[in-house]
């Protein structure tokens, strides 16, 4: 969950607040505008995400939608973090899934389920954090620029701040690391002789203290 909604949010880079008089330039490229993802309203930041951007408009309106760039166009490192994290996103949503039906099937050609699912999530979680950790080198392309200062460089976002999605991301990566060793620990469980014993009575959930 914490993966998805990262996805799913512009949160990754906040944006200062502009002073309330301040008029803002609607022809950047941050403030590129789509009606059908306009929200009214007041009091906002703008901010940046893998594909997803808020800016404010010159009536002082939030406005969020997905960049007006092409793939091509958009910053490598960009290209990079939005890989990873769809990658690690889908790949733990199937270990999800597959952790479901562990209990009717144990074993895929000789391989424990439980083995397939921990090599799963190892490369969910690294793929997450190498796809967080790729996303602050493209601080230094000209729409980060735009908002956070003409400072704003690799690792460094000048005048903004990172926001949550990016430590959502973090953390995803982090714990599904933690679960991969959850998914090790229970297929070398379900290799025990104490377990093997109770399967061969024909118990089919056998639990381990």
């Amino acid at each position: 969950m914490a993966l998805l909604a990262a996805n799913l949010s512009p949160s990754w880079l906040i944006g200062p607040t502009p002073p309330a008089d301040l008029s803002l330039d609607t022809t950047s490229n941050t403030a590129w505008t789509n009606p059908l993802h306009d929200t009214r309203g007041s009091g906002g930041v703008p901010c940046l995400g893998l594909w997803l951007r808020c800016s404010l408009l010159g009536s002082g309106r939030l406005h969020c939608g997905v960049y007006a760039t092409t793939a091509p166009h958009l910053h490598p490192a960009l290209v990079s973090a939005l890989v990873g994290l769809i990658l690690a996103t889908v790949v733990s949503t199937v270990t999800c899934v597959a952790a479901a039906f562990t209990a009717c099937i144990r074993s895929i050609k000789g391989w424990s389920c439980f083995s397939l699912i921990s090599i799963l999530q190892v490369l969910a979680g690294v793929a997450s954090i190498a796809g967080t950790a790729a996303f602050p080198l493209s601080w230094d392309s000209p729409r980060v620029q735009n908002m956070c200062g003409d400072d704003a460089s690799f690792y460094h976002p000048a005048a903004c701040v990172v926001g949550w999605a990016t430590y959502a991301a973090l953390c995803g990566g982090f714990l599904l690391l933690v679960c991969s060793c959850l998914a090790f620990r229970a297929a070398a469980a379900t290799k025990s002789l104490p377990v093997i014993d109770q399967l061969h009575k024909g118990h089919n959930f056998v639990l381990l203290i």
